[in-house]
């Protein structure tokens, strides 16, 4: 509270709720999620309730503050759901409804002028920063850890199927259906997204033989898929199984938002260029896509790869098959070449 007759409090966290994580939480008689309100109660400012909810204000603050500082918020916080402020004066007037203030507007600018300028001041705060550091640091760490393990299970879980019978299908022995003449052709629009690319991928996979054959396939959890490998010569050291991610396109300078340690091969459309490719949005980490020397396969699919040092300081080559490759107009000859 400052000599003006508006008065503030606010809370930023890295996460809208925290398990179990707080001394407030922990001396309740249940354990559980505790929101901002339980944990620490309307009681420290009775004058503040009741609340009229304005995220709008709040993230014209938050820009403001980011802009005048010319620092990121970074892990999201520009994101209106970390900050809890309440903001009063006791000139607001609310409505009888409790769902709006009769004369809001004449308000408006001075509080996100004050929000926003208590932000910036924050974040010229060296303990705010490490703060922030530390939070995207842990944040990233779990989410890694989390997706290495989810993907580890999917992949022992297809390990452990090949050895079972009965719970699978044959599509290759179906008699009652027509097979396609020798002649026949499927026409399918070019890709122009990354489900456009699983799918033309999977037609591919039902009459050729390609490198790596999807048995599982799961966008909610981890990254895309797990196949079995039919070409062993992709990795060293071989292996039966492999995490795959598709993307649409690959860029060099993009995150892949996924965790190299929790991928074994890429599978997209196109390359639009090399570089350094970044792991998810906040992690620190990144590796190399570049364009191989030359092709492990006869298909010419394996032309690119990505190489990061993993969590142990081992050095790894996550091929890239990239479909186009296989479209590609054949180059003219000329009478010379003839």
């Amino acid at each position: 509270m400052n000599e003006s007759p508006y008065a503030m409090v606010m809370r930023v966290e890295g996460q809208r709720r925290q398990l179990n994580s707080y001394l407030e939480g922990s001396r309740q008689p249940v354990g559980g999620e505790y929101d901002f309100d339980e944990r620490f109660g309307l009681w420290l400012c009775k004058d503040f309730v009741p609340i009229v909810q304005r995220n709008d204000l709040l993230q014209a603050a938050l820009s403001r503050a980011t802009d005048k500082v010319k620092k990121r918020l970074r892990f999201d916080l520009s994101r209106t759901r970390f900050w809890q402020v309440f903001v009063n004066n006791q000139a607001l007037v609310l409505t009888a409804n409790r769902n709006g203030m009769a004369n809001a507007r004449e308000h408006e600018e001075k509080i996100v002028s004050l929000v926003s300028d208590r932000i910036a001041e924050a974040l010229k705060e060296d303990a705010f920063r490490e703060w922030i550091l530390n939070l995207q640091a842990a944040v990233v760490h779990g989410r890694r850890s989390k997706e290495i393990d989810a993907m580890n299970a999917r992949a022992d879980n297809v390990t452990q199927w090949f050895k079972k019978s009965g719970s699978d299908v044959q599509p290759t022995e179906i008699k009652v259906l027509e097979l396609l003449d020798d002649e026949a052709s499927l026409r399918l629009p070019k890709p122009t997204n990354e489900q456009e690319v699983f799918l033309l991928y999977m037609v591919l996979s039902g009459r050729y033989r390609v490198p790596l054959r999807v048995i599982e396939y799961d966008t909610r959890l981890g990254v895309d898929a797990i196949a079995q490998v039919m070409e062993h010569k992709l990795f060293t050291p071989q292996k039966a199984c492999a995490r795959v991610e598709f993307k649409f396109t690959l860029q060099g300078n993009r995150a892949v938002n996924h965790f190299f340690d929790a991928i074994d091969a890429f599978i997209c459309w196109s390359v639009l260029s090399t570089g350094e490719l970044p792991e998810a949005g906040d992690a620190p980490y990144s590796g190399t896509l570049r364009k191989r020397t030359k092709p492990l396969l006869p298909s010419g699919l394996d032309a690119y790869e990505v190489e990061y040092v993993d969590s142990k300081g081992v050095s790894r080559i996550l091929p890239v098959l990239v479909l186009d490759r296989l479209f590609a107009s054949p180059k003219k000859t000329t009478k010379k070449e003839k």
